[in-house]
């Protein structure tokens, strides 16, 4: 298969094969986390029982990889992406374990919705951390654009079967706490096991070569901002690549309310 020569390609660098490694645990980790949320939050008997309550849960799990993705430059290029892999990780596992505490002791509220915001906010920053720091493995740019194909699908396929074994738990296990809370308490293992591979990494391995100093983060993030507005007019004035993504959004925007209906048709009217 061309997946298979292309990985033995790719895995003569060892640098690749540790990299590799941490995105499959973490990405493992974030699927068990993402089965776990939609577990805690849609299918406990108590919780989100209207379109209200359903709307708010998605947008708290979505939102934060529309949001943090344009602004992951300055810091990527200022701090080193390895650390930036094991302290970002060993976080995330932290912010987890303080979730379950807070769902238990609080339900669901403002307090476990910030906590998710901020752990998928963190998540879809170490996923740009992850891509930032694979051409410092690959070798060539040849390579890189093999990687660049064969990283994320297998990046991917971690977090479906994270979250598919999470399904599988909740199917499972009884009734009960470990029920709802397994797949989160596994996430948060996993993310510590992501953080101990990345370990394996050198502290300068993934970059920066030269960190990004020369102005300050806080103008580095207003000029993401910028640039992010103007990418906005441009495709304005183009017509047709402003219109396209319109209507990827509109499509996007159809699909959510249709799962919305999905959700409340099952908890509401197929619950027995």
């Amino acid at each position: 298969m061309r997946l298979i020569d292309d990985l033995k390609t790719l895995s003569v660098n060892a640098g690749f094969r540790k990299l590799l490694g941490v995105r499959l645990v973490s990405q493992s980790g974030d699927g068990m986390f993402q089965a776990g949320m939609a577990s805690l939050f849609f299918f406990r008997p108590e919780a989100m029982t209207d379109a209200a309550g359903v709307a708010a849960a998605l947008v708290v799990m979505l939102l934060p990889f529309s949001i943090v993705g344009p602004f992951t430059g300055p810091f990527l290029d200022r701090w080193r992406r390895r650390q930036i892999l094991v302290y970002g990780n060993i976080l995330r596992a932290v912010l987890v374990a303080v979730t379950i505490v807070a769902m238990e002791t609080l339900g669901a509220g403002l307090p476990v919705y910030t906590l998710v915001l901020v752990t998928l906010g963190l998540s879809r920053f170490m996923l740009s951390g992850l891509s930032a720091g694979l051409p410092m493995v690959v070798g060539s740019k040849e390579r890189l654009l093999v990687a660049n194909s064969v990283v994320p699908t297998l990046g991917g396929v971690a977090t479906g079967v994270g979250a598919a074994i999470g399904f599988l738990l909740r199917l499972l296990l009884p009734p009960g706490a470990s029920q709802q809370m397994a797949s989160l308490v596994i996430a948060s293992l996993l993310y510590f096991g992501a953080a101990a591979v990345a370990r394996f990494l050198a502290p300068d391995e993934l970059g920066p070569e030269i960190p990004d100093t020369s102005t300050s983060l806080m103008n580095q993030v207003k000029q993401a901002a910028v640039d992010l507005v103007d990418a906005v007019r441009y495709l304005a004035r183009r017509g047709t690549p402003g219109l396209a993504l319109s209507t990827m959004a509109l499509h996007r925007f159809v699909y959510g309310m249709q799962l919305i209906t999905i959700i409340l048709a099952g908890r509401n009217l197929l619950v027995d």
